[in-house]
C-alpha cells in the first residue's frame, strides 16, 4: 500500500508541476540583457543553417567579424535550432524547457530515493506518520517550487536540459554495480558528457561519477575499469566540441572547457570586472566565511534559503552529525563498509556520486563573490544543486530520535510555504506583453531596413541580436569611457545605440561626442532610444529615412519574434 501511495504523491506532484506551468506560460523573448535571448539568437542562425554562430559579441570577446563561432555551450541552442525546423522557435523553445523541467523531477525521483537508501543501507528514509513518502517526494517539491529553477525552466534557459541529463547520468551509475557494469558506465559518461555541453556546471556529474565508480568498489580492478570507461564515454562526447573551439580560439588551452570568459579575441579591450579579487590568502578566506555565513543566513536575499526555505540547513546539520557518527563509529558511518558486490552497492555509487556533484557544482558558487548588485548567487539557478544533498540528509537526520524528526518534519513545511511563497511573486513578475515596445520595433525595422547587416555597440545587444539581423558589441553602463574608445578604434562599428538616457547617466558613454554624432532618434527621454553613426563609417545600404515610433517594418523586412515588456535586469 506505501508504495501505491508514493507512486500516486508523485504522479500528483508531477501533475501540479505541469499545471503551474500552463498556468505560467510566459513569453520566450525578453528585454534585458537574458541569457535566454543568447541562446535564442544562435538557435535562430542554427535553423537557417550557418551553425553554431552568434551576433553577439559579450563579456569583452571582441569578436572582430560577426557572426562568430560561439564558445558558449552548445547542446541547448543546437536543440533548439532543429526544433525551430518544425515549429515556431519561440514556441518550440519554451515547450522544450517545460517538458525537460517534467522530466527532470520524474528522474530526480528515483536518484534522490536511491542516494537515501545509500545512507541507510537499502532502507527507505522513515516518514513514520506518512508510510508512503519518500526523500525523494521532498526533493521533488523541494526543486519544483525553487523559484529561480521554475522561472528558468519557461525560458529558453540551459538549466532544465542541463539537470536533466545530469540526473539521468547520476541514476546510470547505479548499474555499473549490476551485471552490465561496463555498458553502464558508458551510457553515465557519455550521458555527463551531454549535461556538460548544455552547461559547463555540469562536468562536476563526469568527475563525481568517476570518483564514485572507484571508491565503492574500493579501487579494485575492476571499479577502476568502470571508472575509466566512464570517463573515456565522457571525452568522446566532448573531444568533438573541444576540436572545433580549436578552430578559432587562441590560445586553445584546457581553461576554454570550464570558463567561457577565458576567451577574448581582442586583448586591446578591457576584461570585464565580474569578480571581486583577493590581495591576500586572508582576505580570500574572510570572503569565503562571509559568503558561507550568506549562504545559509535566514533572511538575507542571497541565501539558499530564499529559494529552498529552511530545509537549506539540513546539509550542513547532516554534516555535522555524520562526522561525529564516523568518530564514534566508523562502521556504522561509512557509507562504503558494505561488501562492493552486495545488492546495496548500486545506491552506494549513487549516494557517492550525488554528493561528489553536488559539492563540485556549488564549489564555485562559495568561491566566487561578483562585482555588482548581487555578491552572491546562491539564491538563482547557480544554487539549484543544492539540491543533490537534500536526500542524503535526510537520511542522516531521520531515524535519530523523535526530536530531530519533528525539526526536519518542521523544515519541510516551512519550505514549502516559503517555496510557494516565492514561486507566487514569480507569477506576479511574469511579463505579459507580447510584443517589443513601439520604440523599439521602429528601431528594429530600422536595423533590418538596411542592405547589408550593421554592426551596433549597446547594452543590450543580446535582446537586439535576436530581434534582427544585425551585428552587437556589449557595453557596460559603468564600464570606463576607456572601453567605449576602445570598442569604436578596434571593432569598428556603425553605430553606437543608446537606450533612454544611457548617453547622459553611464560612465561608458562619457565623450561620445567625440567618437561619433546622433542621427537618428525614436521617442524621447527616458523611454527614448538615439542612434549614434561612428565618425568615418559609412554603413552600406542604410535607410535614408529615420526610424519612426510607429514601428511599421519596410517590405522585405524578416518579421520579428514577439517579446514581452520588462524592466531591463
Amino acid at each position: 500500500m506505501s508504495n501505491r501511495a508514493a507512486y500516486a504523491l508523485l504522479i500528483l506532484l508531477l501533475a501540479l508541476g505541469a499545471g503551474l506551468k500552463l498556468a505560467y506560460d510566459p513569453v520566450a523573448v525578453r528585454p534585458g540583457e537574458w541569457d535566454s535571448n543568447y541562446y535564442l539568437q544562435v538557435a535562430q542562425e542554427v535553423a537557417a543553417g550557418n551553425g553554431l554562430v552568434t551576433r553577439a559579441s559579450i563579456h569583452s570577446r571582441g569578436y572582430r567579424d560577426l557572426p562568430h563561432p560561439t564558445v558558449m555551450y552548445p547542446l541547448w541552442p543546437w536543440l533548439m535550432g532543429q526544433a525551430a525546423r518544425v515549429a515556431p522557435l519561440e514556441a518550440a523553445a519554451t515547450a522544450l524547457a517545460e517538458a525537460l523541467y517534467l522530466l527532470s523531477l520524474l528522474l530526480l525521483y528515483p536518484l534522490a530515493n536511491a542516494a537515501a537508501r545509500g545512507v541507510r543501507a537499502g532502507g527507505d528514509v522513515p516518514f513514520a506518520r506518512l508510510p508512503g513518502l519518500r526523500a525523494g517526494h521532498v526533493a521533488v517539491a523541494a526543486l519544483a517550487l525553487h523559484p529561480a529553477y521554475f522561472e528558468y525552466s519557461s525560458l529558453p534557459f540551459t538549466d532544465p536540459l542541463a539537470l536533466t541529463l545530469g540526473f539521468g547520468a547520476l541514476l546510470a551509475a547505479k548499474g555499473t554495480r549490476g551485471s552490465r557494469p561496463l555498458r553502464m558506465a558508458a551510457l553515465a559518461g557519455a550521458l555527463a558528457g551531454l549535461a556538460y555541453l548544455a552547461r559547463y556546471q555540469m562536468a562536476a556529474a563526469a568527475m563525481a561519477i568517476a570518483l564514485a565508480c572507484a571508491v565503492v568498489g574500493r579501487f579494485d580492478r575492476q571499479a577502476l575499469r568502470t571508472a575509466f570507461v566512464a570517463c573515456v564515454a565522457t571525452a568522446l562526447v566532448v573531444v568533438p566540441w573541444w576540436a572545433h573551439l580549436a578552430t578559432f580560439v587562441r590560445p586553445h588551452t584546457i581553461r576554454i572547457l570550464f570558463d567561457i570568459s577565458a576567451y577574448m579575441e581582442s586583448p586591446e579591450l578591457l576584461p570585464p570586472s565580474k569578480h571581486v579579487g583577493a590581495a591576500t590568502v586572508a582576505e580570500a578566506a574572510q570572503a569565503r566565511l562571509e559568503g558561507a555565513w550568506v549562504a545559509f543566513h535566514p533572511t538575507h536575499d542571497e541565501s539558499y534559503l530564499r529559494a529552498f526555505g529552511p530545509l537549506a540547513w539540513l546539509p550542513p546539520l547532516a554534516l555535522v552529525l555524520g562526522v561525529l557518527a564516523a568518530v564514534k563509529s566508523r562502521e556504522r558511518a561509512s557509507p562504503v563498509a558494505a561488501d562492493p558486490a552486495s545488492p546495496e552497492a548500486g545506491d552506494r555509487v549513487v549516494l557517492w556520486a550525488v554528493l561528489a556533484c553536488g559539492l563540485i557544482s556549488l564549489l564555485p558558487v562559495h568561491l566566487t563573490r561578483w562585482d555588482g548588485p548581487h555578491e552572491w548567487w546562491f539564491h538563482d539557478r547557480h544554487g539549484v544543486p543544492m539540491i543533490l544533498l537534500l536526500a542524503p540528509s535526510l537520511a542522516v537526520l531521520l531515524g535519530r530520535g523523535r526530536v530531530l524528526a519533528g525539526l526536519v518534519g518542521a523544515a519541510i513545511v516551512a519550505s514549502l510555504a516559503v517555496q510557494v511563497g516565492a514561486t507566487r511573486e514569480v507569477f506576479r513578475a511574469k511579463p505579459y506583453a507580447a510584443q517589443p515596445d513601439p520604440y523599439t520595433r521602429a528601431l528594429v525595422a530600422w536595423i533590418d531596413a538596411h542592405a547589408s547587416p550593421p554592426i551596433a555597440i549597446t547594452t543590450q545587444p543580446r535582446y537586439l541580436a535576436v530581434l534582427t539581423r544585425g551585428g552587437f558589441h556589449r557595453i557596460a553602463c559603468d564600464a570606463p569611457p576607456e572601453q567605449m574608445r576602445r570598442l569604436v578604434a578596434h571593432m569598428q562599428p556603425d553605430y553606437v545605440i543608446s537606450y533612454f538616457d544611457e548617453a547622459s547617466r553611464c560612465g561608458s558613454f562619457r565623450g561620445l561626442r567625440k567618437l561619433a554624432a546622433p542621427v537618428r532618434q525614436v521617442g524621447e527621454g527616458r523611454r527614448g532610444i538615439v542612434v549614434w553613426q561612428v565618425h568615418g563609417r559609412t554603413p552600406e545600404g542604410a535607410p535614408p529615412e529615420a526610424p519612426s515610433a510607429a514601428g511599421a517594418a519596410p517590405a522585405g523586412a524578416r518579421q520579428q519574434p514577439a517579446a514581452g515588456v520588462q524592466a531591463t535586469r
